[in-house]
């Protein structure tokens, strides 16, 4: 069993989990950035008791005790066609929001500092922050394709690496 202290539960990966061999590429299995190896990990569970109870995991190397995540969970091509429809669909209605609220302010009698704090900050938050997650899971994912490819991975069509629900 795990260790609980302040609201975390510590867990050691299950033994079926434990890796035989860091330097063998798996798509599927975690995998440390840091260390550049699918190392062994501990579970760490964060509970937070209020209205809702949250429960959030992450995994933890065990050597360098950073966060670890699957590469497939980086690779766009993993939320399949319709991922990348969505993540259009969300850019454009958000450019299309920010415009729309341009227009609105701008009908309204509001100084033109106000007006370019406000644009700033929507633009920010609907395009800058979430520019900044794609562009970071696209290096992590490419840091670790090179990775694999170095150790004789072959990389899988888009389709073959497209999540695929196993009701269907």
């Amino acid at each position: 069993m795990g260790l609980i202290e302040d609201g975390m539960v510590l867990l050691m990966a299950d033994p079926q989990e434990l890796v035989d061999d860091s330097q063998e590429p798996k798509y599927d299995k975690l995998w440390c950035w840091k260390c550049r190896g699918h190392t062994d990990y501990r579970m760490v569970t964060h509970v937070h008791h209020g209205e809702h109870t949250t429960v959030r995991k992450k995994f933890h190397c065990q050597d360098c005790n950073k966060t670890m995540h699957k590469p497939q969970d980086m690779d766009l091509a993993f939320y399949g066609k319709w991922g990348r429809v969505l993540i259009w669909a969300y850019f454009l209605m958000a450019v299309l929001g920010i415009y729309y609220l341009a227009i609105f302010f701008l009908r309204k009698e509001i100084q033109y500092k106000e007006f370019r704090l406000i644009m700033g900050f929507m633009a920010f938050i609907c395009l800058v922050i979430p520019v900044g997650v794609l562009v970071r899971a696209f290096i992590k994912y490419a840091t670790w394709k090179k990775w694999a490819q170095d150790r004789g991975w072959k990389e899988p069509s888009a389709k073959e690496r497209a999540w695929k629900n196993e009701n269907s």
